[in-house]
């Protein structure tokens, strides 16, 4: 009920198109869409990506080269000119506060002297700079004053990510009017006394000054409480979603004992401890009538593949089907290769399907008759044509590599079969609860005996020469570096590396190697 509420709302903000606001053409539409901004509920949760705090304000007269501030004064002269030897537009504005006097300067934007009169008041924003015998601020910030501003009150203005044809300051303004006319829309999904609990801030009120902070201890509260919000909806999702998930009837494997003894007995090594307690657990998942939902958690090297080809041979000497998808064609071979090694001894039949395996139309047919057992995959295991018999065990390998509804397309390819995801991402217990909340969790704990340790170390950006230094010598000594990006190709969307800036940057830095 709560979650329909929470919809139904967020719908109606959802409906509200970038049309609605004064002054968008297509022109200026196409340009927020680059940003991924299609409503005004986007443009909304479209939050700053940093901020320039000016703190207080600053008289003229003791002001810093070098430092950010914003300061007031009154428009003594305007003067406007091109510069001879480079052919910039020069527009320069003399302030003065009764402490001393300043240059605003502007480059190459002339109609911005409309805006200045003398004798009027002005706040100025920006970086100070000493140049020529006087002091100057270039293109900064500004704002008409009607009286005499407050100094106690500080100035912190949001920057937005841009694209081109889309200034931060026109995001800001677009901001600020979306929350005008969503205002009476707006719908708090934090109910009284959870806000009166942990001391957070309305919904109405946090929204505006995540955008528009009076000051840093509003913006701090408002940042508290909209991370809040976020992962109490996350929270709530995944119960709910556990919670339907354990209400579902699941196919019940029998002469487990029987069977397990016989796969251990096959192999040419020992379990750990870590993997014989993981395989009780599933078990006890796999024998109780429910579905099981549960994240395998384990370092690289830990021994999680040969737990998932134990329940794999479980699932099919139990008249079943398996499936394993991982995220990549090299992958799904490997994979598909040591599984068909564990399971060689029992007859079952297993094959591998992405997008490159040949006799892919006879593969999916003999999958559909119940002939293949186990199929190992890509994506392609989520075609509309890959139709399983009888598909009771579900295993997704490399699990943050997948979407949710990744997994669950794959789920949907049986009759609420059991489904086990893998991870190696070293991250603590507890924020693997928070980010799996709907997935019952078993972490194998060590390693198998002679396996070397990961080791993880974390250069800050201002130990950037010594993590390079680190590299140099594993090259020297014929060893090879991964380096991972996020992205392919650089974003508009989000200020991350991508792997083409970094490879050209990479090829001057580690000259001489390939």
């Amino acid at each position: 009920e709560i979650i329909n509420i929470i919809l139904d709302e967020i719908y109606k903000l959802r409906n509200v198109g970038l049309e609605k606001l004064p002054g968008v053409g297509d022109k200026r539409r196409d340009a927020l869409e680059k940003l991924g901004l299609y409503t005004l509920y986007d443009l909304i949760y479209f939050f700053p990506r940093r901020y320039m705090d000016f703190g207080k304000l600053t008289s003229i007269g003791r002001v810093r080269n070098g430092e950010s501030v914003q300061i007031q004064g009154e428009v003594v002269s305007v003067s406007h000119n091109i510069s001879r030897r480079k052919g910039i537009d020069i527009l320069k504005v003399r302030f003065f506060d009764g402490t001393g006097s300043i240059n605003g300067v502007w480059f190459n934007q002339p109609y911005l002297a409309k805006f200045f009169k003398r004798g009027k008041r002005y706040l100025l924003m920006g970086k100070v700079k000493y140049n020529f015998g006087e002091w100057q601020i270039e293109n900064p910030e500004f704002e008409e004053l009607r009286g005499v501003k407050n100094s106690s009150n500080e100035k912190i203005i949001p920057i937005y990510p841009q694209t081109k044809g889309l200034s931060s300051k026109m995001i800001s303004r677009y901001v600020e009017e979306a929350l005008r006319i969503e205002a009476p829309l707006i719908f708090d999904p934090l109910p009284k006394t959870i806000l009166r609990k942990r001391s957070l801030l309305n919904i109405k009120l946090s929204l505006y000054n995540i955008h528009f902070p009076k000051n840093k201890k509003l913006l701090n509260l408002s940042q508290k409480r909209l991370i809040y919000e976020e992962l109490f909806l996350f929270q709530l999702f995944l119960l709910l979603r556990k919670r339907k998930i354990k209400e579902k009837r699941g196919r019940v494997y029998s002469r487990v004992k029987d069977l397990r003894e016989k796969f251990l007995s096959s192999l040419p090594f020992s379990l750990t401890k870590g993997q014989l307690k993981v395989i009780r657990e599933i078990e006890e998942d796999l024998t109780s009538g429910k579905v099981m939902n549960r994240l395998l958690h384990g370092e690289v090297g830990s021994g999680k593949t040969v737990v998932v080809a134990y329940f794999l041979y479980l699932t099919a000497m139990n008249g079943y089907q398996g499936a394993i998808m991982s995220p990549t064609e090299i992958l799904a071979n490997q994979t598909g290769e040591v599984i068909k090694r564990f399971l060689s001894p029992f007859n079952i039949r297993v094959e591998v399907l992405t997008r490159s395996t040949k006799n892919k139309k006879r593969i999916k047919e003999e999958i559909s008759r119940g002939d293949i057992q186990i199929v190992v995959g890509t994506h392609a295991l989520l075609e509309e044509d890959v139709v399983f018999k009888n598909l009771a065990f579900v295993s997704v390998d490399e699990q943050h590599r997948f979407g949710v509804l990744q997994r669950a397309e794959l789920v949907k390819k049986g009759e609420f079969p059991h489904t086990l995801v893998l991870s190696a991402t070293p991250i603590p217990r507890t924020l693997a609860l928070s980010l799996y909340g709907d997935l019952d969790i078993s972490f194998i704990g060590e390693l198998p005996p002679g396996r070397k340790p990961v080791k993880t170390y974390v250069f800050p950006g201002n130990m950037r020469e010594k993590a390079y230094k680190f590299v140099r010598k594993r090259l020297i000594e014929g060893e090879k570096v991964y380096i991972v990006c996020p992205f392919i190709e650089e974003s508009e969307k989000i200020i991350v590396a991508s792997a083409k800036k970094k490879y050209e940057e990479f090829k001057e830095i580690f000259k001489g190697f390939k």
